[in-house]
């Protein structure tokens, strides 16, 4: 475990876990996604698609275990916005993850 040390001070880089979310639109004409809290309907993370439409995020370990709602929709308003209920997460060290 690495280790800083300070004059009178150690501190030790612990575990920290968090929810590693990784969203992949499949949806051509899906610009925006939004990430919700399912206990809470509490919106965690609103975002537009970068051109991979690849997206990952971090998450605290309560919504990564209990679940989340996941939401993509276009712009446009011409399509239904497509949603899944009860997302879990991975739960990864947030020191050695890779976003």
């Amino acid at each position: 475990m690495p280790s800083f040390t300070l004059p009178s001070l150690t501190l030790s880089k612990g575990v920290y876990l968090l929810g590693q979310l990784t969203i992949t639109n499949q949806d051509k004409f899906a610009e925006r996604y939004a990430v919700i809290d399912r206990a809470t309907f509490f919106t965690l993370r609103l975002g537009d698609f970068p051109p991979s439409g690849v997206v990952k995020l971090l998450l605290p370990p309560t919504q990564a275990t209990d679940g989340v709602i996941v939401v993509i929709m276009d712009d446009d308003k011409n399509y239904n916005a497509e949603i899944v209920d009860g997302v879990t997460c991975e739960l990864v060290d947030a020191n050695r993850v890779n976003l």
